[in-house]
């Protein structure tokens, strides 16, 4: 766990990689749990209302009507319907956010992450962060509020902003954009000076999520792209979520994951692992994983990198931001983008509005000028 030490630029550089714990049960990947539990006990106390329908190895039990969250560790103990019913009484709280107390989280996750959480986000939030409020035995979203802003440790913070992100995505994704990769944006990079001087290719997945899209951009570099062999392939893959850095850089997903990956780029790239539960699932294979550096970066700190990168994706992040941010972070990557090289967005968002010098090569496609 050395590496951990490691700045975000030299673990990149020299190609090494984070060391993570197999999976806790918070965590990815998902395997249904059915529990019998006895229905009158449950529902007293409930009008009859409520009913646990299943619970997820990947965190907290689902329960109609009322947003019930427990741990499955805790309810794996619980082998008396008794003992349930109390935990589920204990957690039941309702709770509601106040629009003083939206206003306070929407400004500290505007200040730390520039994420815009409009009004249209307050249910989301209050949701989101009950669970963890209910978890830490905390009275409300004050307390909660407090604590954040009182830890010198920022671990809190971390927590707060990996349950509001969303990290919706899937493996080869937006095939246009791999389309441009392999026909246009790599070919006409191989042709740098620099590239052809230092021998690699530098990509950096800006905003990764569970890291479908950077293990997507190397295997298709990969498989359909006639990568010389001469030429090394770095990958930086980064998002604001530890917790999704931490599934990313396992590399292991359920089948329903690759459901878009086609079965010879599955036989050739992934392994599939059976486990002692009789379940499956798939990890990476070595070859991909080699390519890709996984990190926790904030786009709003400053960038670190010293070399400069010849393509960026950066696709469903800018959304989650104003014209501010947004003007904010693209100028930071048009100075990490190398001469020459390109920046790509996600479809549901444009450069419109902002101030950038790069080139409109295609829908959501830009180049820097190579004399810059």
């Amino acid at each position: 766990m050395q590496i951990l030490s490691t700045s975000i630029e030299e673990a990149y550089d020299r190609g090494t990689r984070w060391s993570f714990p197999r999976y806790n049960p918070g965590d990815f990947p998902c395997v249904p749990i059915r529990i019998p539990v006895f229905t009158d006990a449950l529902s007293r106390g409930f009008n009859g209302r409520l009913q646990v329908d299943s619970l997820w190895k990947c965190g907290f039990g689902t329960a109609d009507v009322y947003d019930c969250q427990v741990r499955y560790s805790e309810m794996q103990q619980m082998d008396k319907a008794g003992q349930v019913n109390k935990q589920l009484t204990n957690t039941c709280r309702t709770l509601r956010i106040s629009d003083d107390d939206f206003q306070k989280i929407q400004s500290l996750v505007y200040e730390k992450a520039g994420i815009n959480l409009h009004d249209g986000k307050k249910s989301l939030v209050q949701s989101r962060l009950s669970k963890i409020i209910r978890r830490k035995g905390l009275e409300g979203f004050r307390e909660y509020y407090n604590l954040i802003v009182r830890d010198q440790s920022g671990n809190h913070l971390v927590e707060l902003l990996d349950a509001i992100t969303t990290n919706h995505t899937y493996f080869f994704r937006e095939d246009a954009h791999l389309q441009w990769l392999s026909d246009t944006i790599l070919p006409d990079i191989l042709r740098l000076p620099d590239v052809q001087r230092d021998g690699e290719v530098r990509i950096w997945s800006a905003g990764c999520s569970t890291g479908e899209e950077p293990y997507t951009l190397a295997i298709h570099i990969l498989e359909r792209c006639n990568f010389p062999a001469r030429y090394r392939l770095k990958v930086l893959a980064t998002d604001l979520s530890t917790k999704v850095i931490r599934i990313a850089d396992r590399g292991e997903y359920p089948e329903e994951r690759l459901q878009q990956v086609p079965a010879s780029i599955r036989q050739r790239y992934f392994n599939r692992v059976r486990t002692e539960e009789g379940t499956s699932y798939y990890r990476v294979n070595k070859e991909v994983r080699n390519q890709i550096t996984f990190r926790k970066f904030n786009l709003l700190s400053p960038f670190p990198f010293r070399k400069g990168f010849d393509v960026i994706f950066c696709r469903n992040v800018m959304i989650y931001f104003d014209r501010e941010v947004q003007q904010r972070v693209v100028s930071k990557f048009v100075q990490a983008i190398k001469p020459g090289g390109y920046l790509v967005v996600g479809h549901s968002e444009s450069l419109s509005g902002v101030e950038h010098p790069l080139k409109y090569i295609g829908p959501t496609v830009y180049k820097k000028s190579s004399a810059d």
